[in-house]
């Protein structure tokens, strides 16, 4: 179960907590609705929500777009959807989706964690050659790569390489990288952004919503909404398509 946090419209005049039961996308989820209030009346609603959280033992939070104290409730110990594993599954056909015919892809993490092998095992199915470079784990991971598919592999690509990459899929700890300039960058994780120079770097994903998968809720981060189902079991990667990836 999961909530979903938003400020109530100030048009309507309530001045206290509403709950909603809701089912984004099939999931059992309770929608709580803030007036906007500054002071101490608005840090007791806060407080309230809080509650609410911890009396229905929900851990997972969606914030409407415009709700700005995510921050409150994160500190608290609540925690938003995590985008990567339904990312990781989908970054093959999100770079694709971008430019097209592509030829090598490098895809770079700090460690080795099932969003990177699955980003490993899509990239195998989708490009003639892969750059690998997941730390202590690489050597291990190639042999497999390729003793299962058959497909060429580059281990730790160094500064040459990468600027040769036509696509790169990075991951946390990935560390400073350049690529060129023609190249696709994705990062699954937005704090490996930081460090990586060069290349077109992806700013904005869209999903299509499957059919029979129920409505998505207006205002909310709707790539997080489809990671939130995708983490339940409520939809599966293949369900989804890239409407679009843009720079």
């Amino acid at each position: 179960m999961i909530a979903l946090i938003e400020y109530v419209g100030a048009a309507r005049g309530k001045k206290r907590l509403q709950l909603y039961d809701e089912e984004p996308l099939g999931m059992r989820a309770v929608r709580i609705s803030l007036p906007r209030i500054s002071g101490r009346k608005g840090e007791r609603l806060l407080l309230g929500a809080a509650a609410v959280l911890e009396r229905l033992r929900i851990k997972t939070v969606c914030f409407a777009e415009e709700f700005d104290r995510r921050g409150f409730f994160l500190e608290l110990g609540f925690r938003e959807p995590d985008k990567r594993r339904l990312l990781a599954a989908k970054s093959s056909e999100i770079v694709l989706a971008a430019c097209g015919e592509l030829r090598s892809v490098a895809v770079i993490s700090g460690m080795i964690d099932d969003a990177a092998v699955t980003a490993l095992n899509t990239a195998c199915s989708h490009f003639r050659w892969l750059m690998v470079d997941v730390g202590i784990e690489t050597g291990r991971i190639c042999a497999e790569l390729r003793r299962k598919t058959g497909i060429s592999v580059l281990e730790m690509p160094g500064r040459p390489a990468l600027r040769h990459a036509d696509a790169a899929i990075i991951f946390r700890g990935a560390g400073e990288r350049c690529f060129g300039a023609i190249c696709v960058v994705f990062c699954a994780d937005r704090d490996a952004r930081q460090q990586i120079s060069g290349g077109r770097l992806l700013e904005k994903i869209e999903f299509s919503v499957p059919v029979n998968a129920g409505r998505l809720p207006a205002g909310y981060d709707r790539v997080q909404l489809m990671a939130a189902a995708f983490d339940e079991k409520q939809i599966k990667a293949e369900e989804l398509s890239v409407l679009s990836a843009v720079f």
